[in-house]
């Protein structure tokens, strides 16, 4: 998987290449903590809705509670499962973001052509 964060064309050719994202960019590191707190809030335990959501990987879900984004060398579980997620949801982190257009009133008169000469539609 290359990087979501950025355009093709703005990737260098090492990344081209290899592919991967890089981890130890500040916003990266924010956005995997994130994203792995997403999914837990949609996915595991009560949905709110009287559901319940499942993880089947207890050693995962142990991961996760001691996760510390500072000092990251040691979950090894916490870090997978976050880039996975990322993966799945890549399209939150596409740079191109939604561009809202507004319409825009031009005033444009309206001419009556009758006989040899126009007049303007009072409206």
């Amino acid at each position: 998987m290359n990087r979501p964060d950025k355009t093709w064309n703005k990737l260098s050719v090492t990344e081209k290449e290899i592919g991967g994202i890089p981890n130890s960019s500040e916003d990266i590191k924010q956005a995997h903590a994130a994203a792995i707190e997403m999914y837990i809030q949609n996915n595991v335990g009560h949905l709110g809705d009287g559901n319940y959501g499942n993880i089947y990987f207890n050693e995962t879900l142990n991961d996760w509670s001691r996760f510390d984004i500072n000092n990251r060398t040691k979950f090894d579980a916490s870090i997978s499962s976050g880039l996975a997620i990322m993966a799945c949801n890549r399209n939150l982190y596409a740079p191109n973001a939604k561009i809202e257009k507004q319409s825009i009133s031009l005033n444009v008169g309206r001419y009556q052509n009758k006989g040899n000469a126009s007049r303007l539609i009072k409206e």
